[in-house]
């Protein structure tokens, strides 16, 4: 899952994984590697996580994020689109109240980092930029039947398939 990409990526094992389908990661986690501060969550829409929940993990990850991964075992589906959709839209509510309360210490604004969404255990003949190009074309497709234009608040939307 989540910990098990982070580990790969960092070249160690920072964050606890283990073989069965119970959850290791409560809340967030984070590892330093080089100059680079990974951050691990719990996972979202997760048995017994309230969606208020999922929101707070994702507006305080995305808070702190330069990079925002966000890995799924399956190919995206709307659903997956609308959540994502809905946690960004209050990571960002978040952002501006926290931008706005804060406004006399920083002239910063708060802004999305990209996101690269990572699809593991998938057979598909996409590439890389046919992958990206399929996620952007089925976030705009659920942006006209929802009004919800995910492709707005991120400043770049890929997909990766592992």
């Amino acid at each position: 899952g989540k910990s098990s990409l982070l580990n790969r990526l960092i070249g160690r094992g920072p964050f606890a994984v283990n073989d069965g389908v119970d959850p290791n990661t409560q809340g967030l986690w984070a590892a330093r590697s080089n100059k680079t501060l990974f951050i691990d969550s719990a996972g979202l829409g997760a048995f017994g996580t309230s969606e208020h929940m999922d929101a707070k993990l994702f507006g305080i990850a995305t808070l702190f994020a330069s990079m925002l991964l966000y890995n799924s075992r399956q190919l995206v589906d709307a659903r997956q689109l609308e959540y994502l959709d809905l946690l960004a839209r209050r990571a960002s509510l978040f952002g501006i109240r926290t931008a706005l309360h804060n406004v006399e210490e920083s002239s910063s604004w708060i802004a999305m980092p990209p996101l690269v969404w990572v699809v593991q255990n998938v057979a598909s003949k996409l590439s890389s930029d046919g992958s990206s190009s399929w996620l952007q074309r089925s976030a705009g497709a659920q942006a006209q039947l929802n009004g919800a234009p995910l492709l707005e608040l991120f400043p770049s939307l890929r997909c990766v398939l592992l």
